[in-house]
């Protein structure tokens, strides 16, 4: 019984000792593998990051060029909307007394076809604007001034859009302006009015010639011109108004 015993009690001691030395070989073992993988990681960051960084580099550069690069696309288009302006304020080619223009074919606002028949009356007027141009909402308590007059002197008053048909109706509504207005359908139209800029107030005779033309938001020596022609007061209406706005058209 105590042989079996000890014997017992020194294959335990040595069962723990061998365990122990197992144990102490597989750290070792293991301290080794983790070394080994540590200087692998090491060698490959060593060998990754200075390419990483020189394409961080790379990047970084080719994108301030490209920032360089359209910076200065922007600031020549700026000079060449300057320059397009500056051309259309001064150049001649625009719409004077006396030039003989062709009846303007229309599309009303529920889309059917029109032309515009001079003969129809003894005088036409036209006010010409846009939607999104600020200085043609500026003029509007002018036109309503027009728009009265024409309907005493039984001039035809046409109101002609260069938007689609739905801006041009939220337009009319927004501003409660009872006005026939056209769209303008043929682009040949932007061409033989020469409409560079809006707004414009333009009386035309019976036989297609201009006698009259305002642009923009009447000027302070327009005013007489306007009031004389029409037979109107626009004391009121100028109040408060920025006189010579005008909304360019440069691209049609």
């Amino acid at each position: 019984m105590e042989w079996s015993f000890k014997k017992r009690q020194l294959t335990h001691i040595g069962e723990g000792v061998i365990s122990s030395m197992i144990k102490f070989h597989m750290m070792k073992v293991l301290r080794h593998s983790i070394d080994e993988v540590s200087n692998v990681k090491c060698s490959w960051l060593t060998n990754i990051l200075p390419s990483k960084i020189k394409s961080m580099h790379a990047l970084m550069i080719l994108s301030l060029l490209a920032l360089c690069l359209v910076n200065i696309l922007l600031v020549n288009q700026n000079r060449q909307l300057k320059a397009a302006i500056a051309h259309l304020i001064t150049s001649p080619d625009s719409l004077e007394p006396g030039d003989v223009v062709p009846a303007p074919i229309v599309q009303s606002l529920s889309g059917k076809g029109f032309i515009i028949n001079f003969l129809e009356n003894s005088k036409t007027v036209l006010l010409v604007f846009s939607t999104e141009c600020s200085a043609c909402e500026r003029i509007l308590p002018y036109w309503r001034e027009i728009i009265r007059a024409c309907q005493r002197n039984e001039y035809s008053v046409f109101g002609i859009s260069l938007d689609g048909h739905i801006q041009t109706t939220r337009f009319l509504q927004i501003h409660d302006l009872a006005l026939k207005t056209f769209i303008i359908s043929n682009q040949e139209i932007m061409y033989g009015y020469k409409l560079h800029f809006l707004p414009q107030t333009i009386v035309i005779d019976q036989h297609g010639r201009v006698e009259r033309i305002w642009r923009g938001v009447f000027r302070e020596r327009d005013k007489a011109d306007v009031e004389e022609y029409f037979g109107i007061s626009l004391t009121k209406s100028f109040r408060g108004l920025k006189p010579m706005s005008l909304f360019p058209v440069i691209s049609y």
